[in-house]
């Protein structure tokens, strides 16, 4: 197994979301995103699906994932989203990174799932991190993704980066 990277994407100044396009085959890819720290605390870190580079905010992001922290875990679960949230509750004043794995979203005949593992330090100041999965339950052509801090509509600050890779 290799990998090849088709994109990458730094924010430069401050923005409210940050996407990344290089999806163009049925290939698995995989997505890092690392340094991404929220302006306001209690912000979610949530994706979105790209189709033909526009966001696709309808309520069809289902997900599931185990939280682990030095202090708890929780299992978590979310049918009928407009968006799919990774890590919630971070702080200003810490970053957070992830890795997500993407399949069939190049397919228009096939849903697009995830898998994702996230770690950085949660609203609490206690170190934590999700692993788990989603689905994004429309078939359709995706060719990329879109990063946002939601629930308190927060902005991303300058110097988080995502990268795309094509695994071969």
């Amino acid at each position: 197994m290799g990998l090849v990277q088709v994109a990458t994407s730094t924010l430069t100044s401050q923005a409210t979301t940050m996407d990344i396009i290089g999806i163009d085959s049925d290939d698995v890819y995989l997505l890092t995103i690392n340094n991404i720290k929220a302006e306001n605390g209690n912000a979610r870190l949530e994706l979105r699906v790209l189709e033909s580079g526009t966001a696709n905010n309808t309520s069809n992001y289902d997900k599931a994932d185990k939280f682990l922290s030095t202090s708890s875990f929780s299992n978590n679960s979310a049918t009928n989203q407009n968006k799919m949230n990774i890590f919630a509750n971070q702080p200003t004043s810490n970053y957070t990174s992830a890795i997500l794995y993407i399949y069939n979203a190049y397919n228009s005949s096939e849903f697009t799932f995830f898998t994702f593992e996230q770690t950085g330090w949660d609203n609490g100041n206690i170190l934590g991190g999700r692993q788990g999965g989603g689905v994004f339950t429309s078939a359709s052509q995706v060719n990329g993704v879109r990063i946002i801090f939601g629930q308190v509509n927060s902005d991303i600050l300058s110097g988080a980066t995502m990268t795309m890779y094509k695994v071969t």
